[in-house]
């Protein structure tokens, strides 16, 4: 085995970007060059903010644009946590076309941060009562990039394929992140200064492809290794990805079988998974789970009462190791009506073994398209999001090779919350609501599986007004629990479903969400409050998720 020695170098304080702490008075960061970025934070971040700040004028931060060289802001949160009472208030605003929203954030938002903000101009206010505080909010901020033309000479690139491999001359940057202490095999010191900018004294930095942001060099392969203390995990903010569209990419790798590639900005955030990232429920009230190999299943839908499951055959177990012809295992999904407009689906599970693929087809017809993506791996923490269009196909296939677990697919509650306790293992279902017969609509679990449904009072038709529900979701000890909103429609003014697993921290859902959600242990709620009745309420997918 080829050992290659690697060097330890200072990073000097000068490359590395701000971290903007700011109380008594609004910090005004303005953006004027492709060079402005850095973070902004809770004063004492990642030590506890200050207990009482009355004025939302009086500990905050305001991103503009103020050159034509940037067109706007992204602003990334890393992490966020206040106190019960507290919030943290942000406005964005753009310019075309013209527009202006505010939201107000309070409790712990570890599994629930907000997707990226991209405006023109954005406020951060933080405001807090005197009881308590904690240790508040970390985000990154840059300016976004306005395109750059083709360096002159680059060499035309033909054949697009996302399955290019790095070259033998990658060179590797080892950086931990509780220090910023950087070590690299690359001999091109200077260069390793410019890509790697840890914050001094903080766990949080930058890290950037080569001459970022004029155009990378050709013909070049780094890896960034990201390495955290013991028991933590490592958040990741990608602010800006702009590539040639052949063949380059930016890919977080975890293990060889678990690769998530990235051509383009990402909303989402990501995390590592390690610090190197009782009421009888009867069967005919129960959606279907189709495992199909040996032909394509149809699935027409033609109403609103249809849902289910789609998974590969044998889930929870490994399904067959010899799936050749990409038309033999696999469900097309289909428009009948128009009663419904199109398809929603939404993956709680994908593991596949290495060389095995998942094809999944979206059509649309308003305007008309069509697009195929194939995924292999493990997709535990990077799921893809939510699909919806008027007809979806999804094939599996194996050459033969051992098969993995694949998919299936501020007003308060009133004091006359029925609750119903789900056992997500076995579908056992407790309630303390006389209404049976509702119960057993709001609740459908697969038989003999770990998912299944839950809804609204009378969904899909109107939920009744002055309703409370809350339905805990209880998994085997050591499992997680993820949510997929289906369906999601309110009474504007007062109406919502919340995921919440402490009274510190709870997300609000009151329309459709593409991105997935897990729980951070084995128990967690959904609480369902009704002031009116002017709504379809919603519809959720839950699962149990193995350690």
């Amino acid at each position: 085995m080829c050992v290659v020695e690697q060097k330890k170098f200072d990073q000097p304080a000068t490359n590395s970007p701000s971290s903007k702490q700011i109380c008594g008075g609004i910090d005004v960061i303005e953006l004027g060059s492709e060079s402005d970025f850095g973070f902004i934070s809770s004063p004492g971040y990642p030590g506890n903010y200050p207990n009482s700040i009355i004025s939302p004028q009086d500990c905050g931060a305001q991103l503009s644009v103020t050159s034509d060289a940037i067109n706007s802001v992204s602003l990334g949160f890393l992490q966020l946590r206040l106190a019960q009472g507290d919030y943290l208030s942000i406005t964005e605003k753009r310019d075309d076309p013209p527009s202006e929203s505010t939201e107000q954030l309070t409790g712990s938002y570890d599994l629930f941060l907000p997707d990226l903000i991209v405006a023109n101009e954005t406020r951060v206010y933080l405001q807090s009562n005197a009881a308590d505080s904690k240790l508040g909010y970390l985000a990154a901020y840059a300016g976004q990039l306005q395109p750059l033309p083709p360096t002159p000479g680059s060499p035309a690139k033909t054949n697009p394929s996302s399955n290019t491999k790095p070259a033998n001359n990658k060179q590797v940057i080892r950086i931990n992140v509780a220090t910023g202490e950087t070590w690299t095999d690359s001999d091109n010191h200077d260069m390793v200064r410019q890509m790697v900018q840890h914050v001094p004294g903080k766990q949080f930095g930058l890290v950037m492809s080569p001459n970022h942001p004029q155009n990378y060099p050709p013909e070049t392969d780094f890896e960034y290794q990201l390495v955290a203390p013991t028991g933590s995990r490592i958040a990741i903010r990608v602010l800006r990805a702009e590539f040639e569209v052949c063949c380059d990419y930016v890919a977080i790798v975890e293990d060889t079988s678990n690769a998530y590639y990235i051509r383009s900005p990402e909303p989402q955030i990501k995390y590592s998974s390690g610090n190197e990232k009782k009421v009888d429920q009867p069967a005919t009230n129960s959606p279907s789970s189709k495992q199909i190999c040996g032909g394509i299943d149809v699935i027409e839908l033609g109403s609103e009462s249809d849902f289910g499951f789609i998974s590969s055959p044998g889930y929870p177990g490994n399904y067959p190791n010899s799936i050749i012809s990409p038309q033999d295992c696999g469900a097309q999904l289909s428009v009948t009506s128009d009663a419904i407009n199109s398809v929603s689906l939404g993956f709680l599970q994908l593991r596949l073994a290495q060389g095995d693929y998942l094809s999944i087809t979206e059509k649309r017809d308003d305007p008309p398209s069509e697009s195929t993506e194939q995924l292999t791996g493990s997709y535990d923490l990077f799921l893809p999001d939510l699909i919806v269009a008027n007809e979806t196909r999804v094939y599996l296939q194996t050459p033969g090779s051992p098969a993995k677990m694949n998919p299936s697919s501020n007003t308060k509650p009133g004091n006359n919350k029925q609750v119903i306790r789900i056992n997500v293992a076995t579908g056992e279902t407790w309630t303390d609501s006389d209404n049976h017969d509702m119960v057993r609509q709001m609740v459908q679990h697969v038989p003999g599986k770990q998912f299944g449904l839950v809804m609204s009072p009378n969904h899909p038709q109107n939920y009744p007004p002055e309703t409370d529900f809350e339905y805990q979701l209880v998994a085997p000890t050591g499992s997680r629990i993820a949510i997929r909103v289906l369906r999601a429609e309110f009474e504007v003014c007062c109406d919502y479903v919340a995921i919440v697993e402490d009274t510190s921290n709870a997300y609000y859902i009151r329309s459709p969400e593409p991105q997935i959600k897990y729980s951070s242990g084995n128990e967690v709620s959904l609480v369902f409050h009704s002031v009116g009745g002017n709504g379809r309420g919603f519809l959720i997918a839950y699962s149990a998720l193995s350690p």
